[in-house]
């Protein structure tokens, strides 16, 4: 009588069961990584949300101190009687302000710092259309000219 071999494992299906286990090894890693994987993704796109409101802040406060400044250097240069000289000082230390004209009742300019645009009427109707109400957005109108372009 030969002897029968033994199974190394002591098992009874020993081949399949090992079969099954790495199966099922190999599905637990491949499920835990994508798990991994998905909150990793999530994370990230939490943190580029939080990074891009960051960002948008910023651009925010630079932009209303912008804007506040250039208010506050307008309404001084308005108060004045002859603005020309200090509308060139203005232009030169405020480099984000392109040009500055000034205009009479009928919307002549009467001063600006481009001699082009002297003597052009400016139809300030379509520089902030009117809405059907009062809206918490800012309005705009068409493009128009920088520079001794046509208003």
């Amino acid at each position: 009588m030969t002897p029968q071999p033994r199974n190394p494992w002591g098992l009874k299906w020993g081949a399949a069961s090992f079969w099954a286990a790495a199966a099922l090894l190999l599905t637990l890693v491949l499920g835990l990584t994508a798990f991994n994987l998905w909150r990793l993704r999530t994370v990230a796109l939490d943190n580029g949300l939080v990074t891009a409101a960051q960002f948008a802040n910023a651009f925010e406060e630079h932009l209303s101190q912008t804007l506040s400044l250039v208010d506050v250097n307008l309404v001084n240069l308005a108060e004045l009687d002859k603005p020309d000289s200090a509308m060139a000082a203005l232009m030169r230390h405020a480099r984000y302000i392109r040009s500055i004209s000034f205009t009479d009742a009928q919307g002549v300019v009467v001063h600006s710092s481009e001699a082009r645009n002297l003597g052009l009427r400016v139809e300030d109707s379509a520089l902030l259309p009117q809405g059907p109400e009062p809206l918490s957005i800012l309005r705009i109108g068409p493009l128009t000219g920088g520079r001794a372009g046509p208003f």
